[in-house]
């Protein structure tokens, strides 16, 4: 039985193809103290999308089509304690999805959405002994169109978006000694101006260091900060379980972390606590409305606390371990008009794990690596009232391989992944069971003109 008593449904046999197509160019010229580069990623893919596992016959036909370049112009100088970076972007990617002759044509579709970042960023920095001083100024607009073909008859309708961001910055350091303690400071302030609002945020860190047989390091920070809603949440309709929520409010959080390492040459071993407290939360969410459909939107308060604990330790020149774990405990505190508590007051969030853990082994030299991936993820909540049982935690064991050959300036890299291994069962959103053993390969070419 699945999670709330409903009887597990037969999984038919599905097959989901990728392939991905993907260029990188970069090229710098220098002259003294000054650098130019310019970098240009151009990338296509096609995806075959059964949709969800339980219902192949209504999206065996579906595919999600796109493809994506990236232009970027950088130049640097520096003059005695001077420095100065600035950047010119325009970054565009879009997608096509068409749902027309499934099996079972219960569902059709046929949408298209792009996207163009532009923007311009400067940063200008001093150093002097201990001291440093960066100053940065950025500005970008994003333009977003989506567009509903409609698969009855001619026509389409579209939906746009638009955003311009402009925004200030200012950092300041100071490292220094204290006995046999060396100490670093740092401050920063920021403030955008985005859909006709103001933001301003800050962030204060502090970080001591003791070296002896080990490094010890301390560290803590505090401040706040915001994030503006993608207009992907704002305006994506998306195939017929999706659909965008243009009414999002900006996330605005206030937090604090706490950070400890041990570091030897060999191995290092790091701890961290963080506590986050976020108004206006984005958080995708499933509803019923004439049939099941995901969602954003904002959860009014929520805390997030994390411990994590990570470390690393190389065996041999070749053999290498590393692991992780993370204990969430993310919950809902919204509070009513009135000040009454929520009705998911004290609720855990859905979606979030309260555990996470990870550990991979690692063989390697310059020329090849096979690494063994064993992750763990707890339960979690589906339905923000927490009345049906969490998802029952799972565990995947995955195996990538990698080999590169050289031949002159031409380097060839082979890679592959053999995901759950273990052919195990498992469901990180409810009802819809996850593939179990799967595979996949990939080539990369690159050639170095020096």
């Amino acid at each position: 039985m699945m999670p709330g008593g409903i009887p597990e449904t037969p999984i038919a046999e599905s097959i989901t193809r990728k392939q991905r197509i993907t260029s990188f160019l970069k090229t710098a010229f220098h002259s003294g103290k000054q650098n130019l580069e310019y970098t240009l990623g151009l990338g296509s893919f096609i995806r075959q999308l059964p949709g969800p596992i339980n219902f192949p016959d209504l999206y065996d036909d579906s595919r999600l089509s796109g493809s994506h370049s990236y232009h970027t112009l950088k130049h640097q100088w520096q003059r005695g304690e001077l420095r100065n970076e600035a950047q010119i972007f325009h970054q565009s990617d879009g997608s096509s999805f068409r749902n027309l002759a499934s099996t079972n044509p219960l569902n059709p579709s046929h949408y298209a959405q792009a996207q163009i970042n532009i923007g311009v960023q400067d940063r200008l920095s001093w150093m002097w002994r201990q001291s440093s001083l960066e100053g940065i100024t950025e500005y970008k607009a994003l333009t977003y169109d989506f567009t509903q073909h409609n698969v009855y008859g001619s026509g389409s309708t579209t939906s746009k978006g638009e955003r311009d961001n402009f925004a200030l910055g200012l950092r300041a350091g100071q490292k220094y000694g204290l006995s046999f303690v060396q100490g670093y400071s740092q401050l920063s302030l920021r403030r955008d101006y985005a859909d006709s609002e103001v933001h301003d945020s800050w962030r204060a860190e502090q970080d001591f260091s003791y070296q002896a047989s080990l490094k010890y390091r301390l560290g803590a920070s505090y401040g706040t900060a915001f994030s503006l809603p993608s207009l992907y949440d704002m305006y994506w309709i998306g195939d017929s379980e999706t659909m965008g929520n243009p009414e999002l409010q900006s996330e605005i959080s206030e937090g604090y972390s706490l950070r400890a390492a041990l570091e030897h040459e060999n191995w290092q071993v790091q701890a961290a606590y963080h506590l986050n407290e976020i108004e206006n939360l984005i958080q995708w969410r499933q509803i019923f409305l004439f049939g099941s459909h995901w969602k954003p939107f904002n959860v009014g308060k929520a805390r997030i606390t994390n411990y994590e604990l990570s470390g690393q330790w190389q065996l041999s020149r070749l053999l290498s371990v590393k692991g992780g774990l993370t204990l969430t405990e993310a919950k809902d505190f919204s509070i009513k008009e009135d000040g009454s508590p929520s009705a998911t007051y004290g609720k855990h969030l859905t979606y979030t794990p309260r555990l996470k853990s990870q550990l991979a082994l690692k063989l390697a030299d310059e020329s090849r690596a096979v690494t063994i991936n064993w992750n763990h993820t707890g339960e979690q909540y589906s339905t923000v009232d927490n009345l049906i049982d969490p998802l029952p935690g799972f565990s995947n064991l995955d195996l990538d391989l990698m080999h590169k050959f050289r031949i002159y300036r031409f380097e060839l890299m082979l890679d592959a992944r053999l995901a759950n291994i273990l052919n195990q069962r498992y469901e990180i959103y409810a009802y819809i069971p996850q593939p179990g053993f799967n595979w996949a390969t990939g080539l990369k070419l690159s050639y170095s003109l020096r």
